[in-house]
């Protein structure tokens, strides 16, 4: 995935890459109000069309601020896909892990928070990983696949 548009977050490498690994990276936000972020997938990605959408999202909240409502939803090519929202708690992870049953073009992900005032400015919303897996075509090898 790749940025497109909206709220530019800071892109890090967390994990490095070996010969045959891809290197880990994570997304960062500091949100004051809300934001909303648009990645691209590259169009000849996968083969199939089952896969899934997955990484991990990780919301944090300043101290004395754990009484915010924070909502977040991940929609892929512009329809909600997964959403929560998170109260009393200063630090809250994700895990996800859904079944995608076309070839994704986008991921958007919006955040946004009942804060925004002085004692509550911001709070730091992190995607890691995040990744589209298209899992292998069962008809690869079947005759019928092939004109």
């Amino acid at each position: 995935m790749s940025y497109d548009s909206g709220a530019r977050p800071i892109k890090a490498t967390v994990g490095r890459a070996a010969r045959f690994v891809d290197p880990v990276y994570e997304y960062s936000w500091d949100i004051r109000q809300r934001i909303e972020t648009k990645f691209d997938i590259p169009s000849g990605f996968g083969a199939s069309e089952l896969g899934s959408l997955e990484g991990s999202l990780q919301v944090s909240v300043p101290d004395g601020c754990a009484d915010r409502t924070v909502r977040w939803e991940i929609a892929v090519d512009g329809s909600p896909f997964r959403s929560g929202q998170v109260r009393w708690v200063h630090a809250y992870d994700v895990e996800i892990d859904v079944p995608v049953h076309s070839r994704p073009r986008t991921v958007t992900i919006k955040a946004d928070w009942d804060g925004g005032a002085e004692s509550c400015p911001s709070f730091a919303l992190t995607w890691r990983d995040p990744e589209i897996f298209m899992r292998a075509d069962p008809n690869f090898m079947h005759p019928d696949f092939y004109p």
